[in-house]
């Protein structure tokens, strides 16, 4: 080992530059000596070394900060410093100390000396031991040992997690009954990993796991909702502290609900539960029952079905989704529909306007013969004063045709209409008196014709007949 001892004699100070000059390797340092507010001098330096022997260097620093020095024989190689602007005493000991260990060296304080050392051989040796973390404003390339106790993360874990990180030279040990761990690596790294320890070490409050049945609501969609909701809970809030995980389950085969959360989230959870899980309000569900009363359901299901199909324009949203289902029921002439509550409001008043009676126009004639002496009385009003169309009192009426070139008819004392001889008769307005007697409908002269020889009837059709 070679010992560098302290001296102040001006005239060591001077050889020590003839030395450095004098290598084959050039190099120059100039000092400088200012004056700062309160009139202390403040010495600068200006450093350019290119290729010295580390151990000229090592020499350097020792005569420029007053430190001892012990070197270690594997110390060896050359050293290239360039610094073009003046710097502090101070900070020319921290430029030292990172080109130690740019080339695998650092130093370990021992008493009053410093021993130079190989970086790897350093965490044998009695480096520098701190207790407390804590970050350090300007951290130099030293190698120290840091203890770090950690308050809620586990100190296997995290050593994992931080064993890459540490230098060739460094290492990293957890120890797990007081979960705490044990760095030993240059002071800079050291810094680096105590932020991110800080980071991960955070609290999370025990979890628990409920179970909710749930009576009207899907657990499916219920657990979605409360999730979207509740999503900004699980985001890491300021500082150390953490809100612990929290986890919403749907099991749909019993329509439940599984939380995984603390106390507090936990009751959040059963309060909005509470709260949403309700019996659907009537005619706000999604599948609806329309009796029709005119329209036919299977027609009426083919016009329906057809309205989503059709594109809307573009930029608009259609009015009726693609999937909104319209079954006919047969049996019921009723209508089943899917859609939802908005939609079916948009279908309802479609159905009411289609589902209204039509109009109806039901024709029932008699086509008869009767015997020229029996008389025809037919209970209507029939006034011919100045009409050209037969001026029928009631809104039905009578027609007569035949073969009689004569007049239409006459009207008999008693106001009836008598038919002329041999005259065929078409009547769709009821009562009607034929030979004395009355009858009220259609039915009851066919009936009476099977026994009554003065009249014949020879036809009664039917015509029934619908709008469009």
């Amino acid at each position: 080992m070679i010992m560098v001892r302290k001296t102040l004699h001006k005239s060591i100070w001077f050889l020590t530059l003839v030395m450095l000059l004098g290598f084959t390797a050039k190099g120059d340092a100039q000092t400088e000596s200012r004056t700062g507010p309160r009139g202390q001098s403040k010495k600068t330096i200006s450093m350019d070394f290119d290729q010295v022997d580390i151990k000229v260097f090592i020499k350097f620093i020792s005569e420029l900060t007053g430190k001892n020095f012990v070197v270690d024989d594997k110390v060896r190689g050359k050293v290239t410093v360039l610094s073009p602007s003046k710097i502090s005493v101070e900070e020319a000991y921290r430029v030292f100390e990172s080109v130690l260990e740019v080339h695998g060296f650092t130093t370990v304080p021992a008493g009053k000396v410093i021993k130079v050392v190989p970086s790897v051989a350093a965490r044998q040796k009695s480096v520098e031991l701190r207790k407390t973390p804590g970050f350090v404003s300007r951290p130099d390339d030293r190698i120290i040992t840091q203890i770090m106790p950690l308050l809620y993360a586990n100190a296997q874990e995290v050593r994992k997690l931080l064993a890459p990180m540490v230098s060739k030279q460094g290492v990293v040990i957890a120890y797990a009954p007081t979960d705490t761990l044990i760095i030993t690596d240059f002071q800079s790294n050291i810094q680096r990993l105590l932020s991110i320890v800080e980071e991960i070490d955070v609290e999370f409050q025990e979890a628990n796991i409920s179970v909710m049945p749930l009576e009207y609501a899907s657990a499916e969609k219920l657990a979605e909702s409360i999730s979207r909701l509740l999503e900004s809970k699980l985001k890491r809030v300021k500082g150390r502290r953490a809100e612990p995980p929290l986890r919403i389950l749907s099991y749909e085969r019993i329509n439940m609900l599984i939380v995984l959360a603390d106390r507090q989230n936990t009751q959040m959870v059963k309060a909005l539960v509470k709260t949403l899980d309700q019996p659907t309000p009537k005619g706000a569900g999604n599948i609806q029952v329309v009796y029709l009363a005119n329209a036919q359901a299977e027609e009426l299901a083919k016009v329906l079905s057809g309205l989503p199909a059709k594109a809307p324009r573009k930029g608009k949203q259609p009015v009726i989704s693609t999937e909104v289902r319209i079954v006919a029921d047969k049996a019921t002439n009723s209508l089943v529909i899917t859609a939802k509550p908005e939609e079916f409001q948009v279908l309802e008043p479609i159905i009411l306007k289609l589902d209204i009676p039509r109009k109806q126009v039901y024709v029932e004639a008699l086509i008869m013969e009767v015997s020229v002496s029996l008389e025809v009385s037919v209970g209507v009003n029939w006034t011919g004063a100045g009409k050209t169309d037969l001026p029928f009192g009631a809104d039905d009426g009578v027609a007569f045709g035949g073969s009689n070139t004569g007049a239409i008819g006459v009207l008999d004392q008693t106001g009836s209409l008598a038919l002329p001889s041999g005259l065929t008769a078409g009547v769709v307005s009821f009562p009607i008196t034929i030979g004395g007697i009355t009858f009220s409908n259609l039915a009851a002269i066919i009936n009476s014709s099977q026994t009554n020889n003065d009249f014949n009837v020879i036809s009664t059709p039917q015509l029934m007949t619908l709008d469009n």
